[in-house]
Parts: structure tokens; sequence; C-alpha cells
């Protein structure tokens, strides 16, 4: 049976169990991993065959057959919570999780969100990391809010505070819980904090250097496994207050747009009065959501739920309108019209390059100087076109202004966030909404 036959069936499935969403084309991982699976000896898998049924004439035991890949499927189908599913979860799930990621949402948390949940809250705030990976979110939230407590002197806020990190794949939950990283996950981190929460391990050929997180922080965050499309359970069930603070950063890029704003809805049930809800640039915002309302910091949106429910003014009663009396309109005389001149019809569009095509074609001969002024003519003339700006971050890169290329390339992930994945884009219809999210991603790791 050939892949052709039942990957499509297998993403289906997929989408069900977790709402996540793969192209074929980027199912390599997941293809690799179902196929090892089918390859499996099917003792004690499904229809196991009776020891009269194996046993040979000889007086051995023949080995059962491998499971097949219409076996397997019909398994994962019954068997949702089957250990089986972790493989493919694993092959599934985009890793690419760091501390401190995304510059100007993490600021926003330590200049507005942060310190006024630590001087508002009467306990320490609660927070929670949705679609945590292995664990460098939930840390970050942690260090953060130790350090907005210190600043503030408000140190009793934070005493027995406790951060939960939910994710789907029990393998990065295992990573999260032991509390060790290499020098990838430090990228854009501030350089006091592996000092200051991380002891140095020593490193190996295979690993490299490895920090650990102190056991101090570990003790003040939890993980669970959790399915973002399932029912609540585990400690979302059984947490009797509201979270204050809930991140769900790059997950809903990866889901259809219903299932992300059913996801969005019971995250907003999870809100205390006055809790924010923070998203990843990329991710589609919340539309018509009752009760939260938009912020924003410097290249950095997030949501808030009102900390009083809002209070609907009663209808009052509204006398009929008098009858209009109808106007009597005196006729137009009739004027000959006069011969007006000949328009001559402006330049076509062939005729014409785009500030945006003058500079694509520059920077495509490799002459990122010349790109650059109709470049930034481009982006003056529609300040909203992602493109642009992402076109503008790759020629400030290229001429070494990382500074520039940075804030370029986050302010086209801003405006990108409001698109759903598969719009094509204006200034590039080749191009998705999608496809431009994961060039950003791989462009902003350079800076």
């Amino acid at each position: 049976m050939s892949s052709a036959s039942w990957l499509p069936a297998l993403l289906r499935l997929l989408e069900r169990r977790t709402g996540l969403v793969l192209r074929e084309r980027n199912a390599t991982l997941l293809e690799g991993a179902f196929v090892r699976l089918a390859a499996e000896r099917g003792q004690g898998f499904g229809e196991v065959l009776d020891n009269a049924a194996r046993l040979g004439e000889n007086g051995t035991y023949r080995a059962s057959p491998p499971i097949g890949p219409v076996r397997l499927l019909e398994f994962l189908r019954t068997h949702p919570q089957d250990k089986k599913w972790a493989a493919l979860l694993e092959a599934a799930v985009v890793p690419g999780a760091h501390f401190y990621r995304v510059l100007p949402q993490m600021l926003a948390l330590q200049a507005n969100i942060l310190p006024e949940l630590l001087s508002r809250t009467a306990g320490p705030p609660r927070l929670w990391s949705a679609g945590c990976s292995s664990g460098e979110e939930v840390y970050t939230l942690a260090f953060l809010l130790e350090e907005c407590a210190v600043q503030l002197g408000l140190m009793t806020g934070v005493q027995n505070s406790s951060v939960l990190g939910t994710d789907l794949s029990p393998h990065a939950l295992a990573l999260a819980r032991v509390g060790r990283y290499g020098t990838w996950s430090f990228r854009g981190t501030p350089l006091a904090w592996q000092s200051r929460y991380f002891r140095a391990l020593e490193g190996n050929p295979i690993t490299g250097p490895q920090w650990e997180v102190l056991g101090q922080v570990r003790n003040q965050v939890k993980f669970e496994l959790y399915n973002l499309v399932e029912p609540p359970s585990g400690a979302l069930l059984e947490q009797k207050g509201q979270y204050d603070l809930i991140l769900c950063r790059n997950v809903t890029i990866y889901f259809r747009p219903e299932v992300a704003q059913a996801v969005y809805r019971h995250l907003a049930s999870r809100l205390s009065p006055g809790g924010y809800l923070m998203l990843g640039p990329s991710d589609p915002p919340p539309i018509a959501l009752e009760g939260l309302e938009q912020k924003s910091a410097p290249g950095a949106l997030y949501w808030q739920k009102p900390l009083k429910p809002l209070k609907l003014e009663p209808l009052k009663k509204v006398k009929p309108p008098l009858p209009l009396t109808p106007k009597v309109v005196s006729p137009i005389p009739f004027r000959p019209s006069l011969p007006q001149p000949e328009r001559t019809s402006p330049p076509s569009s062939k005729d014409v390059t785009s500030p945006l095509e003058r500079g694509l074609e520059r920077l495509e001969r490799g002459d990122a100087s010349g790109a650059l002024e109709p470049l930034r003519q481009a982006a003056y003339l529609d300040s909203q076109d992602a493109f642009v700006h992402f076109t503008l971050g790759r020629v400030w890169l290229a001429l070494g202004r990382v500074a520039q290329a940075r804030a370029a390339l986050l302010y086209a992930q801003s405006l990108l966030a409001v698109f759903p994945p598969e719009t094509p884009l204006n200034s590039a219809p080749e191009l998705t909404a999608l496809d431009l999210r994961h060039a950003l991603e791989r462009l902003l790791l350079k800076v």
C-alpha cells in the first residue's frame, strides 16, 4: 500500500485528534514515523493470533505479521490515548522554542502586563503557557515574574507562585521537566540569565555545552500533558481560579481558522477578570470574541478581559417620528451637453515599474544598496504591506544593518497576524500568508 493512499487519511486523523493541519509536502517526518510503526510486528496488537494458529509444524511459534498501514490507521482511530500516538505527535509538532522569544512581546510583559498583575492581584499571579514545547517559555515567564517583583519590591507577591506549561507532546514535556538546554535555546536571551537562573553542566561531543535550570526555579513551574482541541483535564480542570495571563504563541498558526477561534473562546473562558491573552505574531487574531479588548505595545498585540462585566443601559422608549411631508421638486431645465475634449488614457501598469518591482529586481541582482531606496519608497506608499517590509528587512540584513532588519521583519510579522494562513499576498500572489510567516521566522533567526 503506497503512502499516496493512506497519507491523506492519516493527515485527516491527525487534524481531528490535535487540530494540526499539515500539508502532504511537509509531512515527511510524520510519514516516516507511521511507516516504522506499521512495520512493527503485530503480536499483542489488534487481531492477535491464538496459540494454535501460530504453532508451526516443527513446534515453534511463527512471528506475528507486520501491523500494516490499514490496521494501524483503524487502531489509531479507536485508541486516541495509545502510546503509538506519541511517536506520531513527535513527528508532527514543530519545534523551535527558545528563551525570551519575540522581543516586543517580552518587553510588553516586562513593562506593562506583569507589573500590573503584581500590583493588582491579591496573591501570586497565575500564569499558563499553552503549547509550551520543551519549556523555554514557561521558565521565561518565571524569570520575568521574579525580576518584575524585585523591581517593584513585591517579592512576597511571587512566593509560592506557579507557572503552568501544557503541550500535547510527552517527549517535549519530559525535556521541559528536566530543564537542561543547549546554546541554541539562549539566542536573544538576556546575558545575566545564564548565571542567575542556571548552572553550567559538563558538555559532551553530542550535546555540546548545556545549562540546567536551578532547582528553586523548577519548583515554581509545573507541566501537564494537554491537547487544546480536547476537553480540559488535569490541572486545568482542577484549578479553582482563573488564569491572569495565558500565552498561546505559534500554536494556532497550524490550525484551521474555525478551530483557532474555538481555542480562543476556551482560553478566554479561563481568564480571570483583567487577565491577559497573548498570541504569537503569526497566529490568526481572535475575531469578534466578546469580552476581550485588544491592547498594544510597540511591536506587540495582546488582549485583556475587562475587570468588571460590561453593564448595558436599558433601552429608552423613543417616540415614533412624525410623517414626512413630501417636497415638491421643480424640474431641471434641459441643457444641451457641450462637447468634451478628448482624454488621453493613462499609461498601463505594464509601462510603469513599481518601486517594489524595482527594489526586487535590484535585490535579485545582488545590488542591496540600489534596492534600498525604491523599497523604502514602497514601504512609504503602502505601510501595511507585510511583503514589502519583509523585503526591506532582507535588504537591511544584506547591508549589515541588523537593528533595522529586525525592526522591519517584526513589523512585517505584526501586519501578517490578521491574515488566515492560506490568504494570497496582494503584492506577491504566488505566496500565502503562511509561506511568508515561515520565511519571516527563518530570517528572524539571523537577527
